[in-house]
């Protein structure tokens, strides 16, 4: 038997044999979050690099033309261009609507000229407030310092202090190095927020109300302003930045009146009541400070007014103006969202990837433990108007990690280990890491008068204990540390 083409086989395969070549000329590669700077897809038992979704990629030829359909990437951060001319150079360019995103030094520029079927055509994402320069970057603490700002023995002791990164406590007592100074109580006062304005080098630390430790030079509304340019060197001279109620912020009154019941010691050493401050803390002055490196504004929670605001075109040589101050915008919950028997009670706040967020908490102050709910809300700064969207709720029935103990409802007067949602940081996968403080901790301090009874003289010792809960990101929502799938 003969076997014999015909014609139209014949053409068939003409067919095929120019197909074929086009099929290979695709451009591929992954488009991701470069952490370490590297310019590499990296993934090791220390580092992950993920996949950046989103991003589009277009290729144009030698004329100028687009050619083919633009290639959206995917989860994973892959993409793949088709409909390209076999043998032919492209011109590719990659944008993406992430302002906060630049390309990493070290990927790559934002166009690339490659070769039709080119493959691993990668590219480099970096967020620069996720990167350092250094294997062991210092991380600022302020630490509490009984008496007065210019108390005798106070005002030289270290309020905000500097370790390295890989600093540890062998004991759980003593630190290994020692914490370095980097400003005094003299300088500072009592301080909570921190915030690295990156562009300046410069890190800002705001006042808080702390029982027993007093306030710096500049009351309730003082932001001080520390040279991060040698960061174990010690500032000197005056810190001052800002006094906020001076530029129309209302931080609140200094709860210290002068008074044997109502004021901090004026000595290192000595015992105070300081009754009032215990009963304005977290209710009063600034909660938490957050810096957006990108637009240089400052964010700050004011928790006397409950009220979110900005300083813009911050730069630590200028003092603000009323004309700099963005808000303040009310913290609210959103229609559909209540607190049962209690008010809500902001602190913690975080600029993140264009956004705000604010960490609140439900008091339960007129209820009982069922009813404290913790808020992590959402503004976006430019849409104001719209207000604040629940970014995740989440309860306090579980018992605390270090104690085992309960959370109790807050109670105005009275000294309560209750939830105060005091910081809130996001992991490289999006993950939600939440730090809770205990109020009663603010409320007493060793070797004082922790009573709430200004007749009462006893010096007792109290041991206050917070929390940190990790939500792990599941498309839209969050998971508990310790779900399936979250761990």
């Amino acid at each position: 038997m003969h076997w014999i083409l015909s014609p139209k086989y014949w053409v068939s395969l003409g067919v095929l044999l120019v197909v074929a070549p086009c099929a290979q000329a695709d451009i591929s590669g992954t488009i991701f979050r470069d952490f370490n700077g590297s310019g590499l897809l990296d993934s090791s038992a220390s580092l992950t690099e993920v996949g950046a979704s989103g991003v589009a990629v277009k290729a144009f030829n030698a004329a100028g033309a687009q050619v083919g359909a633009t290639a959206n990437s995917a989860a994973d951060g892959s993409y793949t261009l088709t409909g390209l001319s076999a043998g032919a150079d492209y011109r590719l360019e990659f944008s993406w609507s992430n302002p906060w995103l630049n390309s990493s030094v070290a990927g790559g520029s934002s166009v690339q000229f490659v070769k039709d079927g080119a493959s691993k055509v990668d590219f480099a994402l970096a967020n620069p407030d996720e990167y350092t320069s250094s294997a062991d970057p210092y991380l600022a603490i302020p630490q509490f310092i009984n008496g007065a700002y210019n108390a005798t023995g106070s005002s030289s002791q270290a309020s905000l202090v500097v370790v390295p990164y890989s600093a540890i406590s062998p004991d759980g007592s003593t630190q290994t190095p020692t914490p370095m100074s980097k400003a005094t109580a003299g300088q500072i006062g009592a301080t909570w927020g921190v915030a690295l304005q990156r562009s300046q080098k410069t890190l800002y630390t705001s006042a808080v109300i702390r029982r027993f430790a007093g306030l710096g030079p500049l009351g309730t509304g003082g932001i001080y302003k520390v040279d991060m340019n040698s960061p174990t060197t010690p500032a000197t001279g005056s810190l001052n930045y800002i006094d906020l109620t001076t530029i129309g912020i209302p931080t609140g009154s200094n709860p210290r009146d002068g008074s044997s019941c109502n004021s901090v010691a004026t000595d290192v050493s000595l015992p105070a009541h300081d009754i009032a401050a215990a009963k304005q803390t977290a209710m009063s002055g600034i909660g938490g400070l957050s810096m957006d490196n990108e637009h240089e504004r400052l964010w700050l929670v004011n928790m006397a007014d409950r009220k979110l605001y900005a300083l813009q075109n911050v730069n630590p040589n200028i003092t603000p103006k009323a004309a700099d101050v963005l808000g303040g915008y009310p913290i609210a919950l959103p229609a559909g969202f209540v607190c049962t028997n209690g008010e809500l009670r902001p602190w913690a706040v975080k600029y993140h990837q264009g956004q705000v967020y604010v960490g609140a908490v439900c008091d339960a102050s007129t209820g009982t433990e069922a009813d404290l709910a913790g808020y992590v809300l959402r503004f976006d700064p430019n849409n104001a108007v719209a207000g604040f969207a629940v970014e995740h709720k989440f309860d306090f029935t579980a018992a605390r990690n270090a104690s085992g103990t309960a959370w109790t409802a807050w109670r105005y007067n009275e000294l309560r280990q209750s939830p105060v949602l005091s910081d809130i940081e996001f992991d490289i996968d999006g993950s939600l890491m939440l730090g809770i403080t205990d109020r009663f901790g603010l409320m007493v301090g060793p070797a004082n008068y922790n009573a709430l009874d200004c007749a009462d003289t006893n010096q007792s010792a109290f041991t206050s204990q917070g929390d940190t809960l990790r939500f792990c990101k599941a498309g839209t929502a969050y998971l508990q540390d310790g779900a399936a799938g979250c761990s």
